[in-house]
């Protein structure tokens, strides 16, 4: 039967499907030969703090990580054998949103960072001066205050 619970953990299979590459479905050689399903591989690799050994891709720094981990745990929730226990698609959603604004917020703060490391100290008071063609005129704009000057 399908049910808002069921799309839910249809999500987390996405999710997981996404982290790790592997198709879902699919099925896992372990260690001891033993062949496990790539949802039951991906929770048993959660519970036992080995997340980084299954993604598809390289983390490039540590907040980074984070933000792979808070998804992970996600999908762990989306994963849940109850469906009374899964979280609901809008939570799901506003989690996502969650993670989409703080992204975005230490982008910014980087971004931020790096322009006033690459301009120096000097960059909040940057004067352009243009030429004009054909004339002896220059206009200079205090980027700053905003003035005006001939």
């Amino acid at each position: 039967n399908l049910t808002e619970k069921s799309n839910v953990y249809s999500f987390g299979v996405v999710l997981v499907e996404l982290l790790t590459g592997v198709k879902p479905g699919s099925h896992m050689t372990l260690a001891s030969n033993e062949k496990i399903n790539i949802v039951h591989y991906f929770l048993s690799s959660i519970e036992n703090n080995n997340l980084r050994q299954i993604l598809s891709f390289r983390v490039a720094d540590e907040s980074e990580m984070e933000e792979v981990e808070i998804v992970a745990e996600l999908a762990s929730e989306c994963l849940r054998s109850s469906g009374v226990k899964r979280p609901t698609m809008k939570r799901v959603s506003e989690e996502l949103d969650r993670l989409k604004r703080l992204h975005e917020n230490l982008w910014a703060q980087e971004n931020s960072e790096e322009t006033e490391h690459l301009l120096g100290e000097s960059s909040t008071h940057a004067t352009a001066v243009i030429a004009q063609p054909n004339t002896q005129t220059f206009e200079s704009f205090d980027i700053e205050n905003y003035s005006y000057s001939i």
